[in-house]
């Protein structure tokens, strides 16, 4: 639950750093229309929302919350060094980490 919430929250970061100037040019290049910034930071917050959650529902809200913090924490370091040294991979990364996470939790029948 904490990979999946791990993942949602990295997708949210770079849906946010997607809707500001400076990272959409050195991600995709370009400058991002008034609609794709308008649409990173909703869906960039909605994501952070549902990492939340998951560790709410992972571990209660006390624990939950501190755990969110550190998922936060470990999200913003991972996505500084990728936008540093490899800002290409950004976007694969932020498409296949929620479905790689995701896939245990579907039971097989």
């Amino acid at each position: 639950m904490i990979g999946l919430s791990f993942s949602t929250a990295f997708l949210g970061f770079v849906l946010l750093a997607l809707a500001m100037d400076r990272h959409h040019d050195q991600i995709i290049k370009g400058r991002p229309s008034s609609m794709a910034r308008r649409l990173g930071t909703i869906g960039g917050w909605l994501c952070m929302l549902l990492s939340l959650a998951l560790c709410i529902a992972a571990y209660g809200y006390s624990i939950g919350a501190t755990w969110w913090l550190g998922v936060l924490t470990g999200v913003a370091a991972f996505l500084i060094f990728l936008l540093t040294y490899r800002p290409k991979t950004i976007l694969y990364l932020a498409v296949t980490l929620p479905v790689i996470t995701a896939v245990p939790l579907i039971p097989l029948f």
